[in-house]
């Protein structure tokens, strides 16, 4: 999966919806002081992106430009479940991106609807892009504002003083011919600088031409409480359950054939533990999320185990009990050393932090169950 396609498209969206809000948006400005809340909105974002990632799921900086560029080539050496947690430092990564798209927004937003009256409503039109946009400020930092072209909904920024929504039809704010365009939504909740979640979640991507086992569905869940960060990333991809070497995007796919790939993490800035699950994305209920990690995937799914293993090149008697030995040690949960991409399956990293070590998972009911995350839409709204 090419993670470097989605943080590109960050980069790109953030400076096409800034145009779109820019000062030409609301009319002539005025020389007006600015609210102090609005600074101070920025300040507390900017503190949670200065520490958005610890220290050990983090890209060093020796490694970026190459990270980025090879994002999509980093399981190239590994099997797909073993490079999973190298992934989940892309994974956040994307997130942080996100997080900095919604900032640059949420800020630029609040510095042109700043001049205005608390309490006005109203409407523009960009000549331009042709972007009609609909405005209401009840504060500095309470508003929101809802993007349209020909009548649809394709932006919607809403600030409520510390929570925040940007949610992007991409298809139409960022109209790159090679976008696997979609929609987006970033939401981020600050109660201060040591304590907030952010959550993003894309969906309605379309098939990557280049790899179309690539997430149609993707959601990242960063939490931060004092020193302790905890999150989850979600995919779903329709045609993961199959196997044929000429697959392509016109071959169909749905939550039959489709797998959820759930990637958590614990981590302080000492030490990440993670844990894999994968489930078939037809499954409505999960009652124990723990029953779904990489070493029961046999178990549970042996058709997939099977299949998987013929298209490897195991004879089809025994390739079930092959793929089977080969996942039986990859026990949740993992410990991911700092500063390496070694791996300790089984391990809770107890033996470098027993704070990491003590520290829960997400519960299963906050969870997003299969089918449910198949299905989901991000939906923008048709008014304020």
């Amino acid at each position: 999966m090419k993670l470097s396609t989605w943080n590109q498209k960050a980069q790109a969206l953030t400076i096409s919806l800034l145009l779109f809000v820019g000062i030409q948006g609301c009319g002539k400005q005025q020389e007006t002081e600015i609210d102090p809340a609005i600074y101070q909105m920025s300040e507390n974002l900017e503190a949670v992106e200065k520490d958005f990632v610890p220290t050990p799921l983090s890209i060093t900086s020796t490694n970026t430009q190459k990270a980025t560029q090879k994002a999509g080539d980093l399981c190239e050496k590994d099997d797909f479940f073993s490079c999973q947690p190298k992934l989940l430092k892309h994974y956040i990564k994307t997130s942080k991106d996100a997080f900095i798209v919604s900032r640059l927004i949420v800020f630029q937003t609040a510095l042109n609807l700043g001049p205005l009256p608390n309490g006005t409503t109203g409407h523009f039109h960009i000549e331009r892009d042709n972007i009609d946009v609909d405005f209401s400020k009840e504060s500095a930092i309470k508003f929101k504002m809802l993007l349209k072209r020909n009548g649809k909904s394709i932006g919607f920024i809403h600030a409520n003083e510390t929570d925040y929504k940007i949610q992007l039809d991409i298809d139409e704010i960022n109209q790159d011919k090679n976008s696997r365009g979609g929609k987006i939504d970033i939401s981020v909740s600050y109660k201060e600088k040591k304590s907030w979640i952010t959550d993003v979640t894309i969906t309605d991507a379309s098939c990557d031409n280049e790899d179309v086992k690539s997430p149609e569905s993707a959601r990242i869940l960063v939490k931060r409480e004092q020193e302790m960060w905890t999150g989850q990333s979600t995919f779903y991809n329709s045609l993961a359950t199959k196997f044929d070497s000429d697959l392509s995007c016109d071959s169909a796919g749905s939550a039959d054939t489709g797998l959820v790939t759930y990637t958590d993490f614990v981590s302080s800035q000492e030490v990440s533990k993670s844990a894999i699950y994968i489930a078939k994305a037809n499954l409505v209920e999960v009652s124990k999320i723990e029953d779904y990690g990489i070493s029961y995937l046999c178990t549970n799914y042996p058709s997939i185990c099977k299949d998987l293993g013929v298209s490897i090149g195991f004879s089809e008697p025994t390739a079930l009990q092959q793929v089977s030995q080969f996942l039986q040690p990859l026990v949740n949960p993992i410990c991911i050393y700092p500063g390496v991409n070694t791996l300790q399956w089984g391990s809770d990293c107890s033996e470098i932090s027993g704070t990491v070590a003590n520290a829960p998972f997400l519960s299963t009911n906050e969870f997003i169950a299969p089918w449910d995350f198949a299905n989901l839409k991000v939906i923008l709204p048709d008014g304020l």
